[in-house]
């Protein structure tokens, strides 16, 4: 398995287990527990979590032209570096700068911490599957 396979797969389940999933289908209290705050309608975190799951229909969407084609997925790669580094990056700017959407409460922090890391360390793997990629292009 190629490492843009292993990662695009990282992705599609951390997304469909810590995100999607569980802001599509978990109940409100739950989300009370393990989220700093819970927005107002509720409805607003469902379509985050819908939203989560297009993004994953267009990494499976990669995945699939990798796997049946051969091709490597510049499209859905770009698409998740900007997506993963931008979330990533943007939740690491309100942690360190003490926002209360990221950093208040006790088991929702925590949380937060382990999205961080997942979203940057996927943002890596996507750069590292990219760089050869556009050296071969370059050539």
């Amino acid at each position: 398995m190629e490492l843009i396979e292993v990662v695009l797969w990282t992705k599609i389940i951390v997304t469909i287990v810590a995100w999607a999933g569980p802001f599509l289908l978990a109940p409100q209290f739950i989300l009370e527990a393990l989220l700093p705050q819970v927005p107002k309608p509720l409805l607003w975190l469902r379509l985050l979590g819908l939203a989560w799951f297009a993004l994953v229909v267009g990494y499976a969407s990669g995945l699939h032209q990798v796997r049946t084609q051969g091709e490597f997925p510049f499209g859905i790669v770009y698409m998740g570096i900007l997506s993963n580094g931008g979330a990533g990056s943007i939740l690491l700017l309100g942690l360190l700068t003490g926002n209360e959407a990221v950093s208040g409460s006790k088991v929702g922090t925590p949380l937060i911490v382990v999205s961080i890391i997942l979203l940057l360390s996927i943002t890596a793997g996507l750069v590292l599957t990219l760089i050869p990629q556009l050296n071969e292009k370059t050539l």
